[in-house]
């Protein structure tokens, strides 16, 4: 009981890894061991509508590929996509002047921002550094 339902979280898990079929994550995820069952799950999700059964197919196709398939299979994946995204990991500059002279002038003294964006547009809170006491600073002593 405990070995069968092992088995099938592990093929369950593999599920949302199909749908990612970047070079690297396409051929790491042709090792696992549980790959064979995790895509004739696929195939079988694709029947009934809950998956895209065009997945399955290349997914089958990449498997039974040799090298040289393979890496045609994984390049014209790269061309449909387009190009690639590209993040960005600063804040928006203004017009250039204020935020070069604030970054310059080292740390402020004014109050920050108490939180900070993440990617999907939600705010966290932002860490704090301890205050580190100084040597002569021992908490319960009396002079």
């Amino acid at each position: 009981r405990g070995k069968l339902a092992v088995d099938m979280r592990e093929i369950w898990m593999l599920q949302p890894r199909f749908e990612r079929r970047a070079s690297s994550s396409a051929l790491t995820l042709l090792e696992q061991p549980r790959f064979r069952a995790g895509l004739d799950f696929l195939r079988l999700r694709g029947e009934v509508g809950e998956a895209d059964p065009a997945l399955a197919v290349w997914w089958e196709a990449l498997f039974q590929a040799g090298d040289d398939e393979r890496r045609t299979l994984l390049e014209g994946v790269r061309e449909s996509r387009g190009p690639r995204r590209v993040r960005r990991t600063s804040a928006p500059v203004g017009d250039g002047e204020g935020a070069s002279s604030a970054s310059q002038d080292g740390p402020q003294d004014g109050p920050q921002d108490e939180e900070a964006p993440l990617a999907d547009g939600s705010a966290a809170p932002r860490k704090r550094r301890r205050r580190r006491r100084k040597p002569g600073e021992l908490a319960g002593t009396a002079s």
